[in-house]
């Protein structure tokens, strides 16, 4: 895989200040030649896709997803994710600067996608007809950034976007949530969990316990999971090689990551590298 086969995408609106932004795919799919759609993307910014019509296929960290009408796939930030093209599939994008922070989940390990039903639909279509409207509307930069600013939370919020988030997170061991997000915030390999477990104030094994009560796998398998599909997304960027990978991750030899790599992929990072590219 070369250095041009993989881009960071960072959110830009049409407006730079707008803090949402709709198009349809069909409309972005004009924009580009179609080898622009060919490589993956590592996005910075939520990208709602609202399928309207026809079918195709969507990947969402090296996973495909199938997409057809009514069915909505979330791409959060971190994500890495690829265009198909060879399809006459057409949805509506949506693309969130950021998210409600009350509502923000950063423990995405794989594809979000639901098929809405009709009441979720005529809840939704009003919104999204508002954000249309006020895309278009002359106003003062504060106005707009206000109007459009509370109008992204409602969508969100009527997407349901953060509801497993809000939901879930009233519900887990405190210990399962503290883990998580700190492992979230520092995927290091070379943190033990005793020290993950001194700085959150819990014991290692009660961390442990409520990794296995909420997931039945341990906290260890837990970090493995993540480091290994980070790994994978950080191999995906251009600037990217299997030495700066290993480092970022905590591993003081490029041996080392290369082993902890091929032992959970069955493959080294490099042959991992050539099967995406």
């Amino acid at each position: 895989m070369s250095a041009d086969d993989i881009r960071p995408l960072r959110f830009q609106a049409a407006r730079r200040s707008d803090p949402i932004e709709m198009v349809s795919r069909r409309e972005l799919m004009k924009r580009y030649p179609a080898e622009h759609f060919d490589r993956m993307e590592r996005l910075h910014f939520h990208m709602v896709m609202i399928g309207r019509r026809g079918v195709g296929v969507h990947e969402v960290d090296f996973a495909e997803v199938e997409m057809r009408p009514h069915r909505m796939l979330h791409v959060q930030p971190g994500q890495v994710h690829r265009w198909r093209v060879e399809s006459d599939f057409d949805a509506t994008l949506i693309l969130f600067s950021d998210a409600p922070t009350r509502l923000s989940n950063r423990w995405q390990l794989g594809a979000s996608w639901i098929d809405i039903d009709d009441e979720a639909r005529s809840q939704l279509k009003p919104v999204i007809a508002l954000v249309k409207h006020e895309r278009e509307m002359e106003r003062t930069p504060v106005e707009r950034a206000v109007a459009l600013g509370a109008l992204r939370d409602l969508v969100f919020v009527r997407m349901g976007l953060g509801r497993e988030q809000s939901e879930l997170t009233d519900r887990l061991p405190a210990a399962y949530v503290a883990f998580r997000d700190d492992l979230e915030a520092d995927l290091s390999v070379a943190v033990t969990m005793g020290e993950r477990a001194e700085r959150l104030g819990y014991s290692a094994r009660t961390i442990s316990r409520a990794c296995l009560e909420v997931s039945g796998r341990t906290a260890k398998q837990l970090v493995d999971e993540r480091v290994v599909l980070e790994a994978r997304r950080l191999l995906s960027q251009p600037e990217a090689s299997v030495s700066q990978v290993g480092h970022t991750l905590g591993f003081s030899e490029q041996t080392n990551f290369a082993k902890y790599f091929r032992r959970h992929m069955d493959m080294s990072p490099s042959a991992w590298m050539d099967t995406v590219g």
